[in-house]
């Protein structure tokens, strides 16, 4: 069996959440695994509000990994409209916010690791930690649905940064 065109789409943004993650290049990292949630959950529900579908998802699949249920859906959402819009950590005026007010990102320490604590309203996070854990719950959540024909079919939306080498796609053809 060929592989499923969901995964092979998947798989670039996860090797390069990964890649990230081994080059040190925690804010690329953090980026992605962030919208994970959004790519994944708008080709399982294309219909449905982003906002709503990303929170689904968070539920669904982020929250089955250890730990994360204590982190609401909604904070999570929250956390990605400041970061990606913003670039702040503040989720205090985030109309999503529930519980976190604040996350504080951390790089793996050389001796210590420090990873979902709670100090008030403020959730402290390995950004390695969790955006390795945010690209488990996507590679679980595609291996439930690889042979979906579906979201298979959706998965023809997901972008692909393409070799210029023989020209622009159907577009343009270099030849030798």
């Amino acid at each position: 069996m060929t592989e499923s065109l969901l995964k092979q789409k998947l798989e670039q943004f996860l090797s390069d959440i990964k890649n990230s993650l081994i080059n040190r290049n925690w804010y690329s990292a953090l980026s992605l695994a962030l919208t994970l949630p959004d790519i994944c959950s708008s080709v399982e529900n294309p219909d449905v509000r982003g906002k709503s579908r990303y929170i689904t998802w968070i539920e669904h699949n982020f929250h089955k990994i250890n730990g994360y249920k204590i982190i609401p859906a909604s904070d999570v959402y929250a956390l990605r409209c400041s970061f990606l819009h913003n670039g702040t950590n503040d989720i205090s005026e985030q109309k999503a916010q529930q519980v976190i007010e604040s996350y504080k990102f951390v790089y793996p320490g050389e001796q210590l690791q420090m990873h979902l604590n709670k100090v008030g309203n403020v959730m402290q996070l390995d950004v390695a930690i969790f955006s390795s854990d945010m690209t488990l719950a996507a590679e679980q959540w595609v291996d439930l649905n690889k042979n979906n024909t579906q979201m298979n079919k959706e998965a023809t939306k997901i972008m692909t940064i393409e070799n210029s080498d023989n020209g622009w796609g159907n577009f343009i053809r270099i030849e030798s």
